[in-house]
């Protein structure tokens, strides 16, 4: 017989045994039950009985009925009668509970003994209830007086009864729980000294199989990396602890599992054939080249792995064993290595790292270049010996850094690209925990654009201080009191009076009491929305004068604080000025007024002249005449209107159509054939003189003509209706009558001299003609001026 099938069947004799032990306890622990619940209920029984019979000596006792009788005997208070009553009621029930409990003759007998005794105090207690009151006690003792020694000896008898058998019953059961505990261990003892037998012989064979195996499975156990053992299906048949830590299985968990469960999605397809190939023969591979290896873990995380796979015969089968290491751990280190050099490479600054022995650890891509070899020192590279003085800055700082700990800096230059660069350097500690310095960062940050645009700021202040104080106006700056923080040279002079003393002053102090309110409500107006104010003038109050000024203040936020903003302007000159001004276009304004005045005085001279002219000439040429006095007559009432006006350079037109229209049409004619009718604006239209002059004689032409031709003698007395508005940048006249009207081929063909005037006058004022007429109706002249440029 085989070892193998030796131990198989000392395993099964001892499975046996174990069956009988489990079987034999379960019997000895069933009785074992049974007779532990009947002696809980003895028990149990006997402690009720206990319980009843001492509360039953209470009850009836000097603490419970005969307390409550004598007390009311002595005292006669109702309240003990009714307490005695409770304490009988209470016993007749504790006594039937008793009976119910323990059927012993000498128990009931000494039951009925004290019941009787109970009676008999409870009938002579109702009876005491029922007597007078003035009875003695004394009387009332001996009609209530009871012998109450053969119950006191009743409850002793029950007592002593009850318990004996009470401590006989407890000490039989238990001895009948020892005696089957008794069997039971021995029992037990000797199937277990059989198991014993079997044990050691199992464990002496199993000894000499572990001999052959126990190394094997020490290292198999023992080994730092994972080792899986599968079959040719690829089905998991053992995992070391480096395994099972490895994945997140147990033991058990693994032996479900195949070979293709515990890698990466991508890989699991194509190993399951390659697998099968490789477990043909007996061959090895380490893998270690392999790249982007990975498996997944219990919780689906991939995990990168370094694997070496052996194929062996066993039973005839090819199985396969398979090492496995973490390469977490490693590539972790790689990827924050990969991350230090992200960083490093992307700062703006030149960054070295060096240890203590000062040899390069590392620099990023700006100074690689000049630091070919990692064991070079710091100070020798190119990038830092071509200034000495930056060379001696910088030992004398690591020295500084290695000895504290304490961080350095300081501004020098650095040769990077073939040049100088102006550099802000910083060395530091790496290991900020350590007091003194083992690995040592130096970073030189480039600032020569920011000192190139310090030198600039340094000298456009310069310049914006000379313009500043070079201004003709005063600027100052005020804090949110409305004090004076700041003024320039042109405001220094003008406030000289108030800027000598050492504290400044406040802004609107500097103007007169009249000034002072209006300017400080100016100030409280300012906001958000209208930071500026509009310039007004005021007057500072000098030593023995007031200056005039040109004030202008704006609210602005320095650093979240409200400041303002006052620019003062000396406006004294200007004012002086402005007077000669105002004085000069006075005189200018009078000698105008006279021009115009003469110049309608000689015109109408003129028009004197050819109206006696008129009376000795021809009736055609005495027309003619009278045509030009009507022209002659609307250029002198243009200077008419002027010098009866303030304005002396522009023509009120709704005041100058409606006197011209009747001038030449009704002026002299009490029964013309004809009424007039004017339509004008309300509001007053003013127009210079070089376009008042053109419109003037294109309405004195059509007036005139109408005048001439579109009544004749006989006709009914018509109407005349002249029109005019201001639409936009233009004025739009109409001049309309309802007379014999004319031919417009005829009209647009005439060449007579009003004809002319009326399109070289409408042209000179900048407008269109539009003529509309019919023989026997109307004629209707629409024109349409231009005065954009004139306003």
């Amino acid at each position: 017989m085989t070892k193998s099938a030796k131990i198989n069947l000392i395993l099964l004799f001892s499975i046996l045994c174990n069956i009988l032990v489990f079987s034999t306890t379960f019997y000895d622990a069933h009785k074992l039950k049974q007779e532990q619940a009947t002696l809980s209920q003895i028990i149990t029984d006997n402690t009720e009985l206990l319980i009843k019979l001492h509360e039953l000596e209470r009850t009836v006792g000097y603490s419970g009925y005969i307390h409550h009788f004598k007390n009311y005997v002595i005292r006669r208070d109702h309240q003990y009668f009714h307490d005695a009553k409770e304490s009988y009621v209470k016993a007749q029930r504790l006594m039937r509970e008793i009976r119910e409990m323990s059927n012993e003759s000498d128990v009931v007998q000494n039951l009925a003994l004290l019941e009787a005794t109970l009676n008999e105090y409870n009938f002579n207690l109702e009876t005491h209830f029922s007597l007078p009151e003035q009875l003695t006690v004394d009387e009332l003792d001996r009609l209530v007086k009871v012998d109450d020694t053969l119950a006191a000896n009743a409850v002793n008898n029950i007592v002593e009864k009850v318990l004996p058998k009470i401590r006989q019953s407890n000490s039989t059961f238990l001895n009948r729980i020892e005696t089957q505990l008794f069997y039971s261990y021995l029992t037990s003892a000797m199937i277990c000294l059989v198991i014993i037998i079997f044990t050691g012989l199992v464990i002496w064979h199993i000894n000499k199989l572990n001999q052959s195996v126990g190394k094997f499975g020490k290292l198999f156990d023992a080994s730092p990396d994972g080792i899986i053992h599968a079959d040719n299906s690829g089905k998991v048949l053992a995992a070391n602890h480096a395994a099972q830590t490895l994945f997140g299985y147990s033991s058990s968990e693994f032996s479900n599992k195949f070979i293709e469960d515990l890698m990466a999605r991508e890989l699991k397809e194509t190993h399951q054939g390659y697998r099968q190939e490789f477990t043909k023969k007996t061959q090895s591979k380490n893998m270690l080249d392999r790249r982007n290896v990975y498996g997944i873990d219990k919780q689906k995380q991939r995990i990168p792995l370094q694997i070496a796979i052996g194929s062996f015969l066993e039973n005839d089968e090819y199985q396969s064993v398979s090492i496995l290491r973490d390469m977490r751990e490693i590539a972790g280190l790689n990827q924050e290595l990969n991350f230090l050099s992200s960083i490093i490479n992307g700062l703006s600054s030149y960054v070295v790292i060096i240890n203590e022995q000062g040899e390069v650890i590392t620099a990023n891509y700006d100074l690689q270049n000049d630091v070919n070899e990692q064991s070079v020192e710091l100070a020798n590279t190119q990038a830092w010996q071509r200034d000495p003085t930056t060379k001696k800055q910088l030992q004398s700082a690591i020295e500084k850094v290695k000895s504290t700990g304490i961080e350095q800096r300081f501004d020098s230059q650095i040769w990077v690209d073939e040049q100088f660069f102006k550099v802000d350097v910083v060395v530091a500690n790496l290991d900020t925990q350590s007091e003194t310095a083992s690995n040592i960062i130096c970073s030189a940050h480039d600032i020569s654009e920011r000192k190139y645009f310090e030198q600039q700021l340094l000298e456009n202040e310069e310049r914006f201080k000379l313009v500043v104080n070079h201004v003709s106006e005063g600027i100052i700056l005020l804090n949110k009191q409305g004090r004076i923080e700041w003024l320039n040279a042109k405001a220094i002079a003008m406030l000289s009076p108030f800027t000598q003393g050492l504290s400044p002053c406040n802004f609107i102090d500097v103007f007169t009491e009249k000034d002072q309110q209006e300017i400080a409500t100016i100030i409280n107006d300012l906001t958000t929305q209208n930071p500026t104010s509009e310039p007004f003038q005021a007057l500072l109050a000098l030593d023995n004068e007031s200056l005039p000024v040109e004030v202008c203040i704006t609210r602005y936020a320095d650093n979240m604080e409200i400041n303002y903003l006052a620019t003062v302007s000396d406006v004294s000159e200007l004012l002086a000025a402005n007077d000669r001004l105002s004085k000069m276009l006075e005189e200018k304004s009078i000698l105008l007024n006279e021009i115009h005045h003469r110049v309608k005085n000689n015109l109408q001279v003129i028009t004197s002249l050819l109206k006696l002219q008129q009376q000795h000439v021809p009736e055609s040429a005495a027309n003619e005449l009278l045509a030009c006095q009507q022209r002659i007559r609307s250029v002198a009432l243009v200077h008419q209107l002027l010098y009866e006006q303030e304005n002396s350079s522009k023509i009120n037109f709704v005041e100058y159509t409606a006197k011209l229209a009747q001038l030449i049409l009704l002026d002299g004619i009490n029964h013309a054939p004809y009424k007039v009718e004017l339509k004008l604006p309300s509001q007053a239209i003013y127009l210079p003189i070089s376009i008042m002059v053109p419109i003037g004689f294109v309405i004195n032409e059509v007036l005139t003509n109408i005048q001439k031709h579109a009544f004749p003698e006989g006709a009914e007395k018509g109407l005349i209706t002249i029109f005019a508005e201001e639409v936009g940048e233009g004025l739009d006249l109409s001049i309309k009558d309802n007379g014999v009207g004319f031919d417009i081929e005829q009209f647009n063909s005439a060449s007579s001299l009003g004809h002319t005037l009326i399109g070289l006058f409408t042209k000179q004022a900048n407008g269109t003609i539009k003529v509309e007429s019919e023989l026997g109706k109307y004629s209707h002249f629409q024109f349409h001026f231009d005065i954009s440029y004139a306003k």
